[in-house]
């Protein structure tokens, strides 16, 4: 609880209906869940991407965006899938500081003012002293 609330910048325990929040699986759990699965994969006579999704616990959709497809139909004998897409981006929790603005903050990670809205459920770019802000590297 204490780090969904870390995550969340929530202040009590209190959650709402509806309400999104940020949590984190174990390094252990996701890392063995990735390192039995091969990078890659050669589509076979009979293969379709549900197929293939299932056999590696991975969604189709996944499959679709790792390998720039446009069509879930439109996949051929011999052609090679990526299992995985890049690794999982890590979070830094940054304090906001005196003089700190989202555009310095976003320059100094190498990321945009909207990515650090969308990882802390802001809606306005006004930040404050103390704020805590979750940032993927």
């Amino acid at each position: 609880m204490k780090n969904i609330k870390k995550w969340n910048n929530l202040k009590k325990d209190t959650i709402y209906v509806g309400q999104k929040l940020k949590v984190t699986a174990t390094s252990k759990s996701s890392s063995s869940k990735t390192s039995s699965r091969p990078k890659t994969y050669t589509i076979k006579k009979g293969d379709n991407l549900q197929k293939i999704a299932t056999r590696y616990r991975v969604k189709v959709s996944d499959l679709l965006r790792w390998n720039n497809l446009k069509n879930a139909n439109k996949i051929y004998v011999g052609q090679k899938l990526k299992l995985s897409g890049t690794a999982p981006a890590k979070t830094v929790i940054y304090k906001v500081r005196k003089g700190d603005n989202l555009q310095k903050i976003a320059k100094k990670y190498g990321t945009s003012i909207k990515n650090i809205k969308k990882w802390n459920n802001l809606k306005k770019d006004t930040i404050y002293v103390g704020q805590k802000l979750k940032i993927k590297k």
